[in-house]
């Protein structure tokens, strides 16, 4: 099965999998599934780094590297993604959970 984490899941599973619940953990532990994470995820820990944000603290060159290696995929982002942003409901505004949504 393949599965794709937001943002903060994804920084917690490579820094602090304590803070993962115990079912996405044996998800990310099991080798019939593949973890995905999205470009978007990789943008945002630039964008929140480079403001400083302690939750961000994160190289993200280095972080898309181990992903990677660890063999994760990765979701690109294509202007149709983009254009369905416009289509969700707004539940909140975050633009990069929308974008991942």
């Amino acid at each position: 099965m393949s599965f794709l984490i937001d943002t903060q899941l994804l920084l917690w599973s490579q820094a602090e999998p304590d803070r993962l619940p115990k079912s996405l953990v044996e998800r990310l532990d099991d080798p019939a599934n593949t973890p995905i994470f999205s470009v978007i995820s990789i943008w945002e820990v630039v964008i929140k780094a480079a403001l400083k944000r302690k939750d961000f603290d994160f190289d993200a060159k280095e972080l898309r590297k181990i992903l990677l290696e660890k063999g994760w995929c990765e979701l690109k982002l294509t202007g149709e993604h983009v254009l369905a942003v416009n289509e969700l409901q707004s539940h909140h505004g975050d633009p990069f959970d929308r974008v991942l949504v």
